[in-house]
């Protein structure tokens, strides 16, 4: 799950990486990197639970993820690969970004000095 002022900021900054997605395959999109499910983006959508079903599987369709291989989630793929379209990888950030050099040390935590047990 991914805070959704992130998605919402990397979604419009980043609209021309994904010209094949309908605007409406986006939203779904963000609402599924958000974490919600496909009952609960019919409810804030207002529109039916099928409807939603249907288009969501669009969605994975032009994601191109396989929903039919049990060793993979559908939902954590299309999470992903918006991480992979954004360049920004949220969902593996330590990984990718190597400790500055430069950066300054942390506060170092009181030392228990003056107080009592």
């Amino acid at each position: 799950m991914l805070d959704p002022q992130l998605v919402n900021a990397e979604l419009a900054r980043n609209a021309d990486a994904r010209p094949h997605l309908t605007p409406r395959q986006l939203e779904l999109w963000q609402l599924i990197t958000q974490g919600f499910s496909n009952v609960a983006i019919a409810k804030k959508l207002d529109l039916s639970t099928k409807w939603i079903d249907n288009a969501v599987g669009s969605l994975y369709r032009a994601l191109d993820i396989d929903t039919h291989d049990p060793h993979i989630n559908a939902r954590v793929a299309a999470a992903q690969a918006y991480a992979r379209s954004t360049q920004n990888a949220h969902l593996n950030r330590s990984y990718q970004t190597p400790p500055s050099t430069n950066a300054p040390e942390p506060p170092k935590p009181p030392t228990g000095q003056g107080r009592s047990s």
